[in-house]
């Protein structure tokens, strides 16, 4: 039933080619003139705007090059791009886009045949008059002559499932500034997304069995227990989550993002489904449940309980207890449902808890 109502989009749009799904003019790169949603792009008060699913930043400004626009791709946030400029209207666009099974020279060969169509003149210059920038990563580029005085480029590497992109367009004698400029935006690149995807690698595949629990004899220590773990991740948080992208979802035409947790694999906040869209402010997160060992001394006691709680901007719910780590559709499922039996509630504003006979 569950496979009829989740239709999970496992190929993402080539950014090649595509226009912008939103594409907003970042006039100051400030705070205060961010429109873009907050789901995919956050923008800090120096200016730098930081990539969600890719933790990648585009300071607002590079070298000489000035941050002009942020750019969305596709349905999900998961291509995207930063475009720059100089005064003198140089050009530098660098690309992030999760492309998990793509190879990087068809995806260059792409690159390559976008930017000849959208420049039919475009000639690639002679291998002894190529010239990239020193990085530790593997590009591969080409460098191309619009005409005498103009130059044109495309540089792409590969990051875990992510292809990294540059397009930059500059006059010739501009070249080793272009270059130099390239050089900065890569050392941020590595520093940031490359850091957080080299974690996020790390991640091993999981078993997702888990049944919904109805043993009477552990109830009501799981609510409690559930309850209690839920207070503890969302509102004394003991360890920081750094957030790994693994899929995005389409159910219904609805947006989400499935994400886990690198940072604790083992319990607290270990996975979670968010929307894309700002405008829906629930969350549904996935807690492996380590607090029931000091309630269930006796008896029949779980293997792996897992508990599935809903936030809101005023509470957080204990929705289901789980036996094992179930499908990411029973998240959806609760996703969907705003209005559920409860195991326990917790009040944000003043973390009042009420705890609940199980709904079984």
């Amino acid at each position: 039933m569950l496979g009829k109502l989740i239709s999970v989009l496992t190929t993402i749009a080539v950014m090649t080619g595509l226009t912008p799904a939103l594409a907003q003019n970042i006039p100051n790169a400030t705070a205060d003139s961010n429109p873009v949603p907050k789901t995919v792009w956050q923008i800090d008060d120096n200016g730098t705007a930081l990539h969600q699913a890719s933790q990648l930043q585009c300071p607002a400004t590079v070298g000489e090059f000035h941050r002009t626009r942020l750019n969305l791709f596709g349905l999900f946030g998961l291509d995207v791009g930063c475009d720059y400029q100089d005064v003198d209207h140089n050009e530098i666009t660098l690309f992030i886009a999760l492309h998990p099974n793509q190879e990087i020279t068809k995806e260059f060969d792409s690159a390559k045949a976008a930017l000849v169509q959208r420049a039919p003149n475009a000639t690639p210059l002679a291998e002894n008059e190529q010239q990239t920038f020193t990085s530790t990563l593997g590009w591969q580029h080409l460098i191309y002559r619009l005409n005498g005085a103009s130059r044109t480029g495309v540089w792409m590497t590969r990051l875990g499932g992510w292809n990294v992109e540059y397009r930059a367009t500059f006059a010739a004698n501009r070249t080793d500034a272009a270059l130099e400029t390239l050089t900065l935006m890569t050392d941020t690149v590595v520093k940031t997304a490359g850091a957080h995807i080299a974690s996020c690698q790390t991640l091993m595949p999981l078993q997702r069995q888990g049944q919904k629990n109805t043993n009477q004899s552990m109830f009501p220590a799981l609510s409690i227990s559930g309850t209690l773990a839920a207070k503890d991740a969302r509102l004394n948080p003991a360890v920081t989550p750094n957030w790994c992208i693994v899929q995005p979802i389409m159910v219904e035409n609805l947006r989400f993002l499935f994400w886990r947790n690198v940072a604790n694999q083992n319990g607290g906040l270990v996975e979670r489904l968010t929307p894309v869209l700002d405008n829906d402010p629930v969350i549904v997160y996935g807690i492996i449940d380590t607090t029931w060992p000091g309630l269930i001394k006796t008896g029949d006691k779980p293997t792996l309980p897992y508990d599935i709680i809903v936030e809101t901007p005023d509470q957080i719910d204990l929705v289901g207890v789980y036996e094992g780590r179930p499908p990411i559709g029973e998240l959806v499922r609760f996703q969907q449902r705003r209005t559920v039996p409860l195991y326990g509630k917790i009040e944000k504003k003043d973390g009042k808890t009420d705890v609940y006979r199980a709904p079984l």
